[in-house]
């Protein structure tokens, strides 16, 4: 609620509107508030408002109406805005619309290799396994640079980075049995089974957001707070949310998309990211 007599900028009715657009059931209420932000408060929407109201359409399955508001737009989108979408696109496995997304970033973003990433792991889910091999080949011929993943979390003041497969760190052998044992806990109460999202990171190696958290457990940290320095895959995502339900602890991870909080086995970004 915004306090009466209170004239609020685009800064704060940003706030609003993320707060608003990030309930899973408030489709009609970002509606009404993305509509009256002019004639209620003199502020016409921006870019970020704009994004906002996507990702709304996109969460409630929308997609043609966020596609519409998109062509609406009075600016050109930006890649956030196409990112937003695939993401949505991600979570319902709207293969369709989601390539559409993806031409958009490859065109808006072409040093960017999370949307051929998030394509295929859509492609991975409908059956669509075929198409991968293309954006692999996109992605080789365009040379784009493929960053090493690695997680950095800091326990007792000190920041242990781990990588994609990592042999290296001194408490390696503890930490991948943490890891063999959190997935037996997994399978046990979810039935959790490895996915191969579509685009393999490391040839079969842990990925270091597993590592990383399973490192923290081991030192039982009162913490659980770490930082990627690419996109969180779907595999390392649904593992944080078993994990944070089968031991009871807020995880948090901060990747390149956004800060995703894991409890209970749910995540804050409603899988969408």
């Amino acid at each position: 609620m915004l306090v009466e007599g209170f004239a609020p900028n685009e800064v704060v009715l940003l706030v609003y509107a993320t707060a608003a657009c990030g309930r899973a059931s408030s489709l009609d209420d970002s509606r009404s508030f993305f509509a009256n932000m002019l004639p209620d408060y003199g502020v016409s929407p921006g870019l970020d408002h704009y994004d906002c109201m996507v990702g709304a359409f996109g969460a409630a399955k929308k997609m043609e109406e966020a596609r519409e508001l998109i062509d609406s737009m009075p600016f050109e989108a930006d890649a956030r805005v196409w990112m937003t979408l695939l993401a949505c696109c991600r979570r319902h496995l709207d293969a369709e619309n989601g390539k559409l997304c993806a031409e958009r970033l490859f065109v808006l973003d072409p040093e960017n290799v999370s949307p051929y990433k998030i394509l295929a792991e859509i492609y991975s889910q409908t059956g669509r396994e075929k198409d991968i091999p293309g954006l692999k080949k996109m992605v080789r011929d365009k040379g784009l640079h493929k960053l090493e993943a690695e997680s950095l979390i800091q326990i007792d003041g000190i920041t242990h980075k781990f990588r994609v497969g990592d042999t290296a760190h001194p408490s390696i052998k503890k930490v991948r049995k943490e890891v063999a044992r959190l997935a037996k806990l997994m399978e046990k109460d979810h039935g959790y089974k490895h996915e191969n999202l579509g685009w393999s990171e490391c040839g079969g190696g842990v990925h270091s957001e597993k590592l990383a958290i399973a490192y923290a457990l081991c030192e039982k940290s009162r913490e659980i707070s770490l930082v990627n320095n690419l996109r969180m895959c779907g595999d390392c995502h649904t593992s944080a949310k078993m994990i944070s339900s089968v031991v009871k602890r807020k995880i948090t991870v901060r990747d390149t998309q956004r800060l995703h909080g894991f409890e209970n086995g749910v995540c804050s970004c409603a899988d969408t990211w």
